[in-house]
């Protein structure tokens, strides 16, 4: 067998670089940002290989199902996971520039806890969510992830505690569904499950985690603690919000990613007010974090 001729190597990688750059170049308005997160994923991904920490596609956890804690639950919490939040997206930083979000927070202001330093575990929301649900760094790999039980397993078997996972992302991709299913699960709620429309082609509606939260939160008795998983995904890569959303539509990349960001924060402040009206934000902790953030400059 004749090994291939390196020119023929070389032509292939000049096609490939040609149509990248020119999908780039087309698809946002002379943003080359999908390139860029293109060659950083695919110099992560070879890197993984060569040190054997490939990250397998999400299957069906092999471990064994924990009993119900009993223990009462001195507080309920909520875990927020947004998509591509960048940090200087949040007004509660002082960034020196021009925040596009963070007006829901301004009434708690007093109470608020940021973190100086944040780093993301991964780039990629199909590895950086599990992370994230397990406590487990990508690098321990995928079989050991496999093994480990998520948060609200965890915290179920220590308390009496209702648990729900809400999100608009789609959970029949990537497998998430498998993955996140268990017995200590009290409603598990996805883009398949919840309907509407596609705003990208992973995400629906992010108000559609909203209302499913209302209904979850109608089932609780009044004395009944919680912890819900609230996953937003409308800031996903190319940012594009609902028909419905009351603002001009936007071309350039950065002011779609704005208006984006703007839309999940008029979610995140209705999630306020429907606590705060049933009473709930007294004792409710409440956790805001990202999947990653996103590299627009």
């Amino acid at each position: 067998r004749q090994p291939t001729p390196s020119w023929s190597i070389q032509l292939v990688l000049f096609g490939l670089t040609f149509t990248i750059l020119n999908k780039a170049a087309t698809s946002t308005a002379g943003s080359l940002t999908p390139l860029i997160e293109t060659l950083f994923a695919t110099k992560e991904s070879v890197l993984s290989h060569l040190h054997g920490h490939n990250v397998a596609r999400l299957a069906t956890r092999n471990v064994e199902s924990l009993l119900r804690g009993r223990q009462t639950a001195p507080l309920n919490a909520v875990l927020i996971i947004t998509e591509s939040l960048r940090r200087d997206a949040l007004s509660i930083y002082d960034n020196g520039g021009q925040p596009t979000s963070g007006r829901f927070m301004a009434d708690f202001e007093g109470e608020l806890f940021t973190f100086a330093q944040a780093f993301t575990n991964a780039t990629i929301t199909d590895v950086s969510v599990p992370s994230l649900l397990t406590g487990l760094h990508p690098r321990h790999g995928a079989p050991r992830l496999h093994t480990q039980h998520l948060i609200y397993e965890r915290i179920a078997a220590y308390y009496d505690i209702r648990t729900a996972v809400i999100s608009s992302h789609s959970y029949v991709s990537g497998n998430f569904r498998a993955f996140l299913a268990s017995k200590s699960l009290d409603m598990l709620a996805y883009r398949e499950t919840v309907g509407g429309p596609k705003v990208n082609e992973t995400a629906g509606d992010d108000s559609s985690i909203v209302t499913k939260f209302d209904h979850f939160l109608n089932q609780l008795g009044s004395n009944e603690k919680f912890f819900a998983v609230l996953h937003f995904s409308g800031t996903h890569f190319p940012y594009n919000t609902p028909d419905a959303f009351a603002e001009p539509v936007e071309t350039e990349l950065r002011a779609k990613y704005a208006r984006a960001v703007r839309y999940l924060e008029l979610n995140l402040d209705a999630f306020w007010r429907r606590m705060r009206d049933r009473g709930r934000l007294e004792d409710t902790a409440v956790f805001l974090t990202s999947d990653h953030g996103e590299n627009l400059g």
